[in-house]
């Protein structure tokens, strides 16, 4: 069985009726030309974000071969095994790529906190979450599995705001024990009517889940109400 590497192998049918001399004009007019030179723009692009290198007429000679039905000019064992080989120099170096970034990523939440412990007002519980007191609070206080209702809001530590609930028409409402670690311990040294910033480690916010794996994260949290629908606890 043939392998579907890559979008470069389907390429466009237009380069089969010839390919365009270095220097020659091309003429791109008609859906079909317009199209094609799309879908080759975007598997250029495509390789170019891969770190592929190939022989381009070595690729248009292999497209012609193939769409015009002629044998392939390497046998297919050999076009298989090179085609296998390549697909695992991708993915090896993707896996590589992403590894190298996740690692950069903890590396800059870790420098983060190191710094941010000796600022005042700052405290560092025993699980590595950071805190500081912006306006402390009188009301309840709550506990593991409690709801809460608060406005917060949310960055990177390079300063990227991801979220921010003040710009929506009502406050966030969540269960403590459904939550990340870090916003679930926070909140629990908080009475209604504080003003905290968490400083959550990646351990204790996404770990390696989702679009905010391995980073370090900022909240501004207000907690407004405990347990709202009962009007909160004392």
């Amino acid at each position: 069985m043939r392998i579907k590497l890559l979008s470069c192998l389907v390429l466009s049918a237009s380069v089969v009726s010839g390919a365009v001399a270095a220097g020659e004009a091309l003429q791109l007019e008609g859906a079909t030309a317009r199209a094609s030179y799309s879908l080759g723009h975007q598997i250029g692009e495509d390789l170019q974000r891969q770190g592929v290198t190939f022989h381009r007429d070595a690729v248009l000679a292999g497209l012609r071969d193939g769409h015009s039905g002629r044998p392939g000019r390497i046998p297919d064992e050999e076009m298989n095994a090179l085609l296998e080989r390549l697909k695992r120099r991708i993915v090896q170096r993707k896996v590589t790529s992403r590894r190298a970034h996740s690692e950069a990523l903890i590396r800059e939440g870790t420098e983060f906190l190191e710094e941010n412990a000796s600022k005042p007002g700052v405290h560092t519980t025993e699980s590595g979450l950071q805190y500081k007191v912006l306006k402390p609070g009188s009301g309840a206080r709550p506990g593991p599995r409690d709801r809460v209702r608060a406005h917060y809001r949310g960055r990177t530590v390079d300063g990227k705001e991801f979220i921010d609930t003040r710009n929506r028409t009502e406050a966030a409402e969540f269960a403590l024990d459904g939550i990340i670690t870090g916003w679930s311990e926070g909140i629990q040294l908080m009475n209604e009517g504080a003003i905290y910033e968490l400083y959550i480690p990646h351990s204790l916010a996404y770990n390696a889940r989702g679009p905010l794996a391995h980073q370090t994260l900022v909240f501004e949290v207000e907690l407004l109400q405990v347990n709202p629908e009962s009007g909160g606890t004392k």
